[in-house]
């Protein structure tokens, strides 16, 4: 609190505030005087800021203002600058055109200069001549009106007359042969002239229709509603004045032609056909080939429940009622000259089943060897004929004697084997057929590949079933 006063007083002084020395704390007077000299310093600064403030938002309005202007003076400035362009472009064709048509006049006054000097030349030729043809009718004139020349000229001369006998007319001589003579050779000209000009008239026929037909084929081949060619009935006969239209129409139809067939896009109608064609038998090899692959399916299918049906074996019941075997479903198609490793693969195993059933339904009499392990897939694919099975019959022996000796044995019939869920395997077999249909087609034809050798065994040896080497009947 000491050095407040202190403090304040200086404070007071630096603002200029204090005039008669230091401030008495004590005195009320004093004070009130300071601070009513502080509110009015005060109050005058808020004014002068108010007043500053409003200054600067009008100068700044002002400025938004010339700034619009400006932009606007510049906007205008750069439309007149291209406009200046404009028109010195159009001012340089302009002398250019002036100064051809300058050239032209001066080439017109040189051509009418040498007219000039040709008419005066002219002019005075003719007069020349004028008055040479005046000189020379004055001078017959002369001689005609000289009596001494008309006496000379008007003697009698003598003349011989002959007279015919017979017809009160006399003709020259020879004067009927001249005449026929003429006739006959106006006739003869007068008909090879004719003649000349029918063949003319034919061949500028043949000529307009043969353009008119060629004109009618370039409007087919450039737009696709052109008109119709023109009748073979009879020959057109071409309008007087109409060769110069059918000239710029031929010339606008081999226009046309021609940006056709310079144009970047164009394809000829042979490739295309051609590309059609390939695409055609590209189809029917790739429908043929699912056809292949759905029938060999099917057979692999049909194999491998054969197979799992022999895994059982056969007892002495099965071997007196055998087991129905389910006939094999092959879909109808069409014959198809391609075969492939696949077609083959799937007809071998259809025999090699036949051959199975045609065994199972013999009589139970009969001691059969076991057969043969069927043909393998990779002899089928490298074409080596190999025989598919062999087989080696005994004499009939009794039942009886068979479990005499010992050969067969009756054995408990084995568990079926569970049946094939066929939902799951549909189930399977349509969202295979989506996959499928998502790939492309050699995509598909491997995987499908692939599949049907995993189904065969061809990615792994073939194993086949521990049966001994005869078969019990």
């Amino acid at each position: 609190m000491s050095v407040s006063p202190a403090y304040l007083n200086n404070a007071l002084a630096a603002r200029g505030l204090l005039r008669d020395g230091p401030l008495d704390f004590s005195s009320q007077s004093q004070c009130i005087d300071i601070i009513h000299t502080l509110l009015q310093k005060r109050d005058r600064e808020f004014e002068a800021k108010e007043a500053l403030a409003e200054k600067f938002a009008r100068l700044s309005r002002e400025v938004e203002t010339q700034t619009i202007a400006a932009e606007r003076l510049r906007t205008r400035c750069e439309n007149a600058e291209r406009q200046i362009d404009v028109l010195k472009g159009q001012l340089g064709s302009a002398n250019a055109q002036l100064r051809q048509h300058q050239s032209e006049m001066k080439g017109l006054k040189d051509t009418l200069q040498r007219q000039k000097l040709a008419t005066e030349h002219l002019k005075s030729q003719f007069s020349t001549d004028l008055r040479k043809k005046e000189k020379e009718m004055s001078r017959l004139k002369e001689r005609i009106a000289d009596p001494a020349i008309t006496r000379r000229t008007n003697r009698p001369t003598p003349t011989i007359s002959i007279a015919g006998y017979g017809t009160g007319h006399a003709s020259p001589l020879g004067e009927e042969e001249d005449k026929k003579a003429k006739e006959f050779i106006t006739e003869d000209s007068w008909r090879s002239l004719t003649e000349t000009v029918q063949a003319q008239f034919d061949e500028n026929a043949r000529l307009t229709y043969l353009l008119q037909t060629i004109i009618s084929t370039l409007g087919q081949l450039t737009t696709p509603s052109a008109e119709s060619a023109p009748s073979s009935d009879g020959l057109v006969n071409i309008k007087p004045g109409s060769a110069e239209d059918l000239t710029s129409e031929l010339q606008n139809k081999l226009d046309a032609l021609e940006a056709i067939l310079h144009d970047p896009n164009f394809v000829p109608l042979e490739d295309v056909l051609l590309k059609e064609q390939q695409n055609e038998q590209l189809r029917t090899k790739v429908k043929h080939l699912e056809e292949d692959v759905t029938h060999a399916r099917l057979l692999a299918e049909e194999w491998r429940l054969l197979s799992e049906k022999n895994k059982q074996g056969w007892t002495t019941e099965s071997a007196a009622t055998p087991a129905p075997v389910p006939p094999i479903a092959k879909p109808k198609k069409e014959e198809v000259p391609m075969q492939t490793p696949l077609k083959q693969v799937a007809d071998s195993m259809a025999q090699d089943m036949e051959l199975q059933v045609a065994l199972k339904d013999e009589q139970p009499t009969r001691k059969l060897k076991r057969i043969a392990t069927p043909r393998p897939v990779r002899e089928i694919l490298s074409g080596e004929d190999t025989s598919h099975s062999s087989l080696e019959t005994t004499p009939a022996v009794s039942k009886q004697e068979l479990l005499a000796r010992g050969d067969i044995t009756l054995t408990p019939r084995r568990a079926a084997t569970p049946k094939v869920d066929l939902v799951e395997k549909m189930r399977e077999m349509e969202l295979r057929k989506e996959r499928e249909e998502r790939m492309d087609t050699p995509t598909r034809t491997a995987v499908v590949d692939r599949e049907l050798e995993e189904a065969l065994g061809l990615r792994a040896p073939i194993t086949t079933p521990p049966v001994s080497d005869e078969m019990e009947l």
